[in-house]
């Protein structure tokens, strides 16, 4: 009864520049914003790993998809199939896939040197190309072909950049304190995530 009484009768407008559409009644979805929301939006796409042979990783609304095979052809079918069965999954359950932020990556060392097997890979969702992409961030981890981390140390030496040129510029201004929360917001917490994945590199 709480949950039914939690999606029933959910409404919502757009207001821009002073102006407002209409309130129309929401039928599907849960209230972006909401405690509940994530939590709801988990439980309803908890089944999707079922729906194909991918190997899944869900974390919210953000899914990665992972398939393995020795031959690039092969592989290359294998995904195509499978994709089919994951789009058919969304329709049936009234979602969409934002094909823009959508990519996928060749990783094994086997591919390092098939550059024109690589670039005849395609791969479609819903009659869309997806962008092949060398190097992808996935939750906040840059992951490479290679899995070297190269592109992630590059990525963590910006961050620790700017980090660093904003605690020597302002060092004769402010207290210590403050100098040690600051490299703990914008240095630390950058090194610290997922080290135990990428502290063993070399460069």
């Amino acid at each position: 009864m709480l949950m039914k009484s939690y999606f029933t009768n959910q409404r919502q407008f757009t207001f821009v520049q002073n102006m407002a559409s209409k309130i129309n009644k929401i039928t599907c979805g849960v209230p972006q914003g909401s405690t509940l929301g994530p939590l709801f939006f988990i439980m309803y796409v908890n089944d999707l790993p079922k729906c194909s042979s991918f190997s899944n990783k869900l974390y919210a609304d953000d899914t990665y998809l992972c398939l393995a095979h020795g031959d690039l052809k092969e592989l290359k079918l294998m995904v195509n199939n499978e994709l089919i069965k994951v789009d058919e999954w969304m329709h049936l359950n009234k979602l969409s896939i934002n094909y823009a932020k959508s990519m996928y990556f060749l990783m094994g060392k086997s591919f390092n040197k098939a550059e024109e097997e690589k670039r005849s890979f395609k791969i479609h969702i819903n009659n869309v190309l997806i962008h092949w992409k060398t190097s992808v961030k996935y939750l906040g981890v840059l992951l490479d072909e290679c899995l070297n981390w190269t592109f992630h140390v590059k990525y963590l030496k910006s961050k620790l950049s700017f980090a660093s040129s904003m605690i020597y510029k302002i060092r004769n201004f402010v207290p210590t304190n403050a100098l040690r929360i600051i490299y703990y917001c914008f240095a630390c917490s950058h090194l610290q995530y997922c080290i135990a994945s990428y502290g063993t590199n070399s460069l």
